[in-house]
């Protein structure tokens, strides 16, 4: 697949360890990044530091055109995070704070849930914090502003009752941010979810359409 410029493109990419091995990666990476042409890319398991240097060697050694970068939440280098990297002469995105009253939800740890009872030994709902960004084409033609939320949900066995929290807690923000004038209504979450919608775990998002 390759992006054209008739369509705002999107890429989510767990690029393992990115945080930690970087330089070793870089260049290989930054040749996806060539050959796929996307406007956007959310990056997991990456950092602000990696991510940046990524932008920089795009720009330097492969000149291409000017890239942003937002991180999800302030963190030192050796902590894993998601991204967002983007392409500055098709797309604008900015970083939007997500209401008091949804920003208490995303801090809830799972043991703060009453019903759990035995189950309460699993700790915090998103161990990475979802941020929120609004995302604006500049292409000609593309009249398109949309929210974009970059996950990377609990891994494994022991992640299922996590996951179905946060897709409960996702789907109950975004309705509650439906009736705000402020927000636009159509949003992309994306990332690594750690499990098929088979699972179940998403069942919250996709019965409210998501």
């Amino acid at each position: 697949y390759k992006g054209e410029i008739q369509d705002l493109d999107i890429g989510f990419w767990n690029i393992e360890w990115f945080y930690k091995r970087w330089e070793d990666k870089l260049d290989a990476v930054a040749r996806v990044i060539v050959e796929m042409n996307l406007d956007v890319w959310v990056f997991v398991e990456s950092s602000a530091q990696a991510t940046h240097a990524l932008a920089q060697h795009l720009e330097t050694r492969y000149r291409t055109k000017q890239w942003g970068v937002l991180a999800s939440q302030d963190a030192p280098s050796e902590r894993q995070i998601t991204t967002v990297m983007w392409n500055k002469s098709t797309v604008d995105i900015r970083a939007k704070a997500w209401p008091a009253k949804v920003e208490r939800w995303l801090q809830v740890d799972s043991r703060q849930f009453d019903e759990l009872g035995l189950e309460a030994v699993h700790g915090k709902v998103f161990d990475r914090y979802p941020a929120l960004f609004e995302v604006t084409a500049k292409l000609r033609g593309v009249d398109s502003t949309f929210n974009l939320v970059p996950v990377h949900l609990k891994a494994m066995d022991e992640g299922s009752l996590r996951r179905q929290m946060a897709a409960r807690i996702l789907a109950e923000a975004i309705s509650e941010l439906s009736k705000d004038p402020a927000f636009v209504p159509d949003w992309i979450i994306g990332g690594d979810a750690n499990a098929p919608l088979a699972s179940g775990d998403f069942d919250a998002l996709t019965s409210a359409g998501m």
